[in-house]
């Protein structure tokens, strides 16, 4: 699925609120666009979050567990140990806000640098690569 200027739109959106944020933009459906084309993807909460929903729209509409793209369930329901980390974003967050107190006075410029350099450390750790930066390459004369 594409949205505007032909980028690809995700299949799914996971969120730790999603029965609010799925109840607004079918609210909105027929004022913008974003809501319509929001409502063309599965908008469903993360497990993370997922225990804490008791509403039973809430749980039958936007259960994690029963989205087959995910590959959180097996056939009969039963949740399984692999499949999409639904919880990257808390995961993620939780090593991030370890340096709150060192970027809290940054002005903007560096607080921006310094948040994209460590996200970029910490991807490069995940994945097993190299975090020297290569060199920016000039620009002909």
């Amino acid at each position: 699925m594409f949205c505007a200027y032909g980028v690809l739109m995700p299949g799914f959106l996971l969120y730790d609120d999603a029965c609010h944020l799925k109840s607004r933009m079918m609210s909105l459906m027929g004022s913008y666009w974003e809501s319509a084309a929001g409502m063309c993807i599965a908008i469903l909460i993360d497990k993370f979050h997922f225990s804490n929903h008791v509403n039973p729209w809430c749980v039958g509409a936007l259960s994690p567990f029963k989205f087959k793209g995910l590959n959180l369930a097996d056939a009969d329901g039963n949740p399984l140990r692999n499949g999409v980390n639904t919880e990257s974003c808390e995961q993620r967050f939780r090593i991030m806000n370890k340096y709150k107190d060192t970027v809290r006075q940054k002005p903007g410029g560096s607080f921006r640098f310094f948040t994209l350099r460590l996200c970029d450390l910490l991807n490069c750790q995940r994945v097993h690569a190299d975090p020297t930066p290569s060199p920016i390459p000039r620009a002909p004369v």
